[in-house]
């Protein structure tokens, strides 16, 4: 069964086993093994469970589907907590509180340090999308940047990343499969 005929079918599921390469679902149409192709990230509890929704574009996916690059700060900013606070702002709204704005960062006090001082590492490992808003925020509060390697306009993946939700739970991987479990009783539908 295709994902899209199962969430039409099956608009909530609980989750009842989780295992490194699939999950199981139950439904109020019988119990379901979901393989999860190129699982990069998940939050799954056994036993909870919710409304089911699929997305191709979600705040969770940019850091999968999109390259990552390495931002520096290149110039001393006039009030250092102001863009601190101003790029901390900004990917609280790109993430929608889905990610922690300091994850892109070495370690806190390094950051301060490099903006007080106006040279260094200012993101690690941050999307381009992301990246090239915070250059946007520098470039507001008067500070240069400094990247290398990828450029910041590249093609999407071939084959990019979705997530899929359950409840409070979610799972993002390039591709997911599902179809009854073996020996289950399936309602007719």
């Amino acid at each position: 069964m295709l994902l899209p005929d199962f969430l039409a079918h099956y608009p909530s599921a609980t989750v009842t086993f989780t295992q490194t390469t699939y999950v199981e679902l139950a439904t109020a149409g019988g119990m379901y093994h979901l393989d999860l192709i190129d699982k990069a990230e998940f939050r799954l509890r056994k036993g909870t469970g919710g409304a089911l929704a699929h997305y191709t574009t979600h705040p969770l996916l940019s850091n999968h589907n999109e390259l990552l690059l390495t931002l520096y700060i290149n110039s001393k900013p006039a009030d250092p907590k102001a863009l601190l606070e101003a790029i901390e702002q900004r990917i609280g709204q790109l993430t929608q509180g889905w990610r922690e704005w300091h994850t892109y960062l070495l370690q806190w006090e390094v950051t301060c340090t490099n903006v007080r001082k106006g040279l260094g590492l200012l993101l690690r490992s941050a999307p381009v999308s992301l990246a090239r808003e915070v250059i946007a925020v520098c470039e507001q509060h008067g500070v240069a940047t400094r990247y290398f390697e990828p450029t910041l306009d590249l093609p999407p993946l071939e084959r990019p990343f979705s997530v899929l939700f359950i409840g409070a739970n979610y799972v993002v991987a390039r591709d997911f499969r599902i179809c009854p479990l073996p020996g289950a009783v399936q309602a007719l539908v």
